[in-house]
């Protein structure tokens, strides 16, 4: 074989022709189950999820998981849930669900050094070897801690650069920067595993998808509310119909109290005159109530006299 097969530049905006705004590979990932799929690993810190079946050139990459962690070193995918994936940068190693592209599941970050590689276990689905540069090989399950690691020893005193789990056995590689590699046999208890245990981490990989779900729809809807003040400021310096209902035809741009209460003053003897034609005065007492008080008013004095 003397050419590739296939060759693809991955470019960080599809629409710019300029050399130097490609992704800088460093690392791929690929699953034989998955034989049309792979991810690589940048430079600039993101992950990139490919399709190799692909009929234009934006259709390759169809997920991007940014790790803001610097330089991707490795990204490997668990072999009991295809879906659910580890990045390793040198600050720490993130957990990753395909489904969740916007944040990672876990952040995996210990103090003994840079990381600078990390393997799934095949027998464990939650366990997850780490190496550091100080020569310290962790083993994580991400069912018990998230801070730290349950076991932790020191291999080698100029560091380790790789991990890799037999197969099918209780053995693990580790390479070192001299070229040396050591083979570890690792305890019996990390080589069984469990229905349970792959119940439990299934159960936690849905429930952090409901979780980043709730968070999204939470974020989306700060940002309407943010939106939301400044439509109703809008709204308030308009006028209302009920407003507008009592301005008066002529003076519809009156500001001060005291001119409003002046459209309301009335010269009080052309109230009397209209008054005094609408209303005419009527007798306090009728004539016939008159008439009987005057003759009770002359019996009394008869009486008197």
């Amino acid at each position: 074989m003397s050419k590739p097969l296939q060759s693809m530049s991955f470019d960080q905006d599809i629409d710019s022709s300029n050399p130097s705004n490609v992704y800088s590979i460093t690392c791929i990932e690929y699953d034989p189950t998955l034989p049309h799929r792979f991810m690589l690993g940048t430079e600039q810190g993101m992950m990139l999820s490919c399709n190799r079946k692909f009929k234009d050139q934006s259709e390759i990459i169809s997920s991007i998981y940014n790790t803001q962690m610097g330089p991707v070193l490795t990204i490997q995918r668990n072999m009991f849930f295809p879906k659910l994936f580890a990045s390793c940068s040198t600050w720490g190693v993130k957990v990753w669900s395909e489904d969740l592209s916007s944040s990672p599941m876990l952040n995996l970050i210990s103090s003994d050094g840079y990381v600078t590689d990390a393997a799934w276990s095949n027998s464990h689905a939650s366990f997850l070897f780490v190496t550091k540069s100080k020569g310290y090989l962790e083993l994580w399950d991400i069912l018990v801690k998230n801070k730290d690691p349950i076991f932790s020893f020191k291999l080698e005193g100029d560091g380790l650069i790789c991990v890799h789990p037999m197969q099918n056995g209780d053995q693990i590689a580790c390479g070192t920067a001299n070229g040396c590699i050591h083979l570890l046999e690792v305890p019996q208890y990390t080589t069984f595993s469990s229905k349970h245990e792959k119940n439990m981490v299934a159960s936690m990989i849905d429930r952090e998808g409901k979780r980043e779900k709730l968070l999204e729809g939470m974020t989306r809807e700060q940002r309407i509310r943010e939106k939301l003040p400044e439509k109703e400021e809008n709204v308030k310096n308009i006028p209302s119909e009920e407003d507008n209902f009592y301005c008066l035809e002529d003076d519809n741009n009156i500001n001060k109290a005291d001119e409003f209460d002046s459209q309301f003053d009335f010269d009080e003897k052309l109230v009397e005159e209209e008054m005094d034609q609408t209303m005419p005065e009527m007798p306090f007492f009728d004539l016939q109530f008159t008439d009987t008080l005057k003759l009770v008013l002359k019996n009394n004095q008869y009486r008197h006299s």
